[in-house]
């Protein structure tokens, strides 16, 4: 967001998630683009994940404090609550599986993003889908 949209001023908007499915996940990163904009936008993205191992100890204590407390407010509601437990349920996940996710979370120290990156974030597998 500070590089694509502050620093380079190329969307007013740029935002990611990782969507978990049974037997894999994606990283989606979306944003409205000018199409004569887009390919410089794609180079800052791809150069953006390059650059996540490299993350100062300060960005990834931030990271996850807001990840951690994403998960927690996602159970705020009764009916958030039930949407949890039917992703454990369908997902066939153990009953603790947040309480371990956040856990982890927690634990992720900076020398770990190198190796979690180079095993799942090689831009090269890319696919990029843009709308006009």
């Amino acid at each position: 967001m500070k590089n694509i949209r502050e620093e380079k001023g190329l969307t007013y908007g740029i935002h990611s998630s990782i969507q978990n499915l049974k037997h894999a996940s994606m990283l989606v990163i979306s944003s409205d683009l000018n199409a004569d904009k887009l390919d410089m936008a794609l180079a800052e993205i791809k150069r953006e994940i390059q650059e996540l191992p490299n993350v100062n100890p300060t960005e990834l204590e931030i990271t996850k404090n807001h990840l951690i407390g994403s998960i927690q407010n996602d159970i705020t509601t009764v009916f958030a609550a039930g949407e949890k437990i039917k992703t454990i349920i369908l997902s066939n996940l153990p009953a603790d599986y947040y309480q371990n996710l956040i856990l982890n979370i927690d634990r992720v120290q900076p020398e770990d993003l190198g190796r979690i990156c180079a095993e799942h974030f090689g831009v090269e597998g890319f696919c990029c889908v843009a709308v006009r």
